[in-house]
């Protein structure tokens, strides 16, 4: 249910800022785009951070349920699967916000000439989206009576301090991520080619 409305505002926030520049489609020939289209911008940071769950928006009440229900249920090594993969949902959701919005501007001169925001058909859907991307997560009681509460207790309930420490910890892995995110493609202290190529990560690297 949450996850519809910010994986589709991700994907036409996408098909916006590809229209923005005149159909490319590689994250490395863009940049600082933010300031150009700043509509589709807003709303596609809003998506990502939905995507990574960041509280206080609908993802974060989705991803909340799955990480805690697999916990409960005695599925440990899925549960660290899930909460892993948390950190690189925020890293890699970090990663194309930072390359395409901010930093350096990587196209050509000429593209800028086309750069300018969408017209309403395309940003209106966008700010709709934008919407429940934030607020959905709140509508728990709502859903369930619409559902005519046919939704069943998936889980256990997990004592107070577990769920607590379990939801934190998720949380910090995903902000951690954006911070990497942010090191490595925003202020540029670290370049990912630098540790992908040493003789240690490569093999990794390739394998994955």
């Amino acid at each position: 249910f949450t996850h519809a409305f910010f994986k589709a505002l991700l994907f036409l926030g996408s098909g916006s800022v590809i229209h923005a520049m005149e159909g490319e489609q590689d994250i490395r020939r863009m940049g600082g785009l933010f300031k150009y289209i700043k509509v589709t911008g807003v709303t596609f940071i809003i998506g990502s951070l939905a995507l990574i769950g960041i509280p206080p928006l609908a993802g974060f009440f989705s991803k909340d349920k799955i990480i805690l229900s697999t916990f409960s249920e005695g599925h440990y090594l899925w549960w660290l699967f899930l909460t892993l993969g948390a950190l690189l949902t925020a890293l890699y959701m970090g990663r194309l916000v930072f390359l395409v919005f901010f930093g350096k501007e990587r196209f050509e001169p000429r593209q800028v000439k086309h750069l300018h925001e969408s017209p309403p058909v395309m940003t209106v859907p966008l700010i709709v989206l934008a919407v429940p991307s934030v607020l959905a997560g709140f509508l728990e009681g709502w859903f369930l009576e619409f559902v005519g509460r046919s939704v069943p207790n998936l889980f256990e309930e997990l004592p107070h301090q577990v769920e607590l420490f379990l939801v934190s910890l998720t949380v910090a892995l995903s902000l951690l991520g954006l911070f990497v995110a942010a090191l490595f493609y925003y202020y540029r202290r670290f370049s990912p080619e630098s540790i992908t190529s040493s003789p240690l990560v490569r093999p990794v690297y390739n394998l994955v």
